[in-house]
């Protein structure tokens, strides 16, 4: 066998995967594989006509045939991936492009969102709320924790239901604060506003608060609206009549993200207001109406006392 022959039945041994580590090492002085890997793949698409006659030959054939049905089932694959990725990509575009059904604002935060039926709720810091997206259109329905204010589209009923009681409207603007175990209070600021608790029911127009007293009974009484006909608390501002100041410490607490130590105070009376973007200014605004000094532990804690 000439010396081309030799090479060529090398070349065709090492395609095939059938040289022995001596033959290997020797190749790799001779020739540049890398180099010969890359022809390979180059020409992986191209047709050989392969005779008879040298069995390496036709191992290279199969080899290569070989080599092309694996590549055929992994281009396959990238193929079907990248489809599911598309898929995928636009799935989660389609669903970012919904509204959203679980709405969650944390301490220090407020956010407002529109729902499906083009009404508006803002919702205060550490609030939440859930509604079914399913069946929005028949059932304007959700439910909520903390505090939120919404300005109704008119249409079919409009239900908020909270841990103490159920709000109900077709089409007005209205504040929902439920909390605690407590604390329910509901505002109405534009047209008429059903509220429930239990068996007990009141129906509020502008003005007109629905709130639960210290007997834990729903009672109907009027408030002052605020000249931009909607909550203070809004526009930057909390307001308090005749609250606790452990109900104030807690906003407090929410709108800043902060910790108040305040051993024996909970229980004091508090009427007044404070700020949502200045901390010293809004501990001034609480504290020295009520003779109480405050200092800061640390940048998220704060102590007050008498």
């Amino acid at each position: 066998m000439d010396e081309q022959s030799k090479e060529a039945s090398i070349l065709a041994k090492w395609l095939a995967g059938e040289l022995s580590e001596a033959e290997l090492a020797k190749l790799q002085k001779e020739f540049d594989l890398p180099l010969l890997e890359k022809i390979v793949r180059a020409t992986d698409e191209l047709e050989f006509d392969v005779y008879d006659g040298n069995a390496s030959w036709q191992k290279l054939k199969e080899k290569k045939d070989r080599l092309r049905q694996l590549r055929r089932r992994q281009r396959r694959k990238y193929l079907i991936a990248a489809a599911i990725a598309f898929v995928a990509s636009l799935s989660v575009w389609l669903w970012l492009d919904q509204p959203v059904d679980h709405m969650v604002v944390r301490a220090g935060e407020q956010k407002q969102y529109t729902l499906p039926d083009g009404s508006t709720v803002f919702l205060n810091a550490g609030s939440e709320l859930q509604l079914a997206l399913g069946n929005w259109d028949s059932n304007r329905s959700m439910t909520m924790s903390g505090e939120g204010f919404f300005e109704v589209t008119p249409g079919r009923t409009f239900t908020v239901r909270a841990s103490l009681g159920e709000i109900e409207v077709l089409g007005t603007s209205f504040n929902v604060l439920s909390r605690s175990s407590d604390q329910f209070f509901v505002r109405c600021y534009s047209g008429r506003v059903i509220v429930r608790y239990g068996t007990v029911q009141v129906v509020l127009e502008a003005g007109g608060m629905a709130s639960l007293n210290a007997q834990g009974q729903l009672i109907d009484e009027r408030f002052e609206l605020e000249s931009s006909g909607r909550s203070s608390w809004i526009d930057g501002l909390s307001k308090f009549n005749d609250a606790t100041l452990g109900d104030v410490f807690a906003e407090l607490e929410r709108q800043y993200d902060i910790t108040i130590h305040g051993a024996g105070l909970a229980t004091r009376r508090y009427g007044g207001a404070f700020v949502h973007d200045d901390l010293a200014k809004a501990l001034k605004m609480v504290c020295e109406p009520m003779n109480l000094r405050f200092s800061y532990i640390n940048e998220k804690e704060i102590e007050i006392s008498e």
